[in-house]
């Protein structure tokens, strides 16, 4: 797909993208896209198959980075303000949550929490803290230093 393609077949509108031609059953101005089982928007444009944050970046830059990250970590908050290329490295360590919950912080036998990140392959031991409250704190205090953000952490 070519920027030059895609401004011929849709329009742009507050993170959603709208068909100019009606196609098959489909009526004129819908709404591209529809949830895969990842929770990203999937549509189809000319017989392929597009993550909808993928060709709003086209629509808007005229490239497509390897990795488009959301930076509010809402998988179809397809808004171009809320999206950005990254590294391999910035989008995994933007992930949301690990299984447990909480990224970088874990209990140790002695009852204090570690707090800890992962910097370019090497991990890093931020600190230990009384609670885990205080261990998150550090953590998402660190990794935002380093200019990550700070969705991946719950609310307790």
């Amino acid at each position: 797909m070519t920027e030059t393609k895609l401004h011929k077949l849709v329009n742009y509108d507050c993170g959603s993208l709208i068909r100019k031609k009606p196609r098959g059953h489909k009526r004129l101005n819908y709404k591209l896209g529809h949830l895969n089982s990842k929770g990203y928007l999937k549509c189809q444009l000319d017989g392929k198959e597009y993550l909808v944050h993928r060709l709003v970046w086209l629509y808007h830059y005229g490239e497509l980075p390897p990795i488009i990250d959301h930076i509010n970590g809402v998988k179809d908050d397809n808004r171009i303000e809320n999206l950005r290329a990254v590294d391999s490295t910035t989008n995994a360590t933007n992930r949301l949550t690990d299984k447990g919950g909480k990224i970088g912080t874990r209990l140790t036998p002695s009852g204090t929490y570690i707090a800890y990140t992962k910097v370019k392959g090497v991990y890093k031991h931020i600190g230990s803290y009384p609670t885990e409250q205080q261990a998150i704190t550090a953590r998402r205090d660190y990794v935002t230093k380093l200019g990550y953000t700070d969705r991946m952490y719950k609310e307790i």
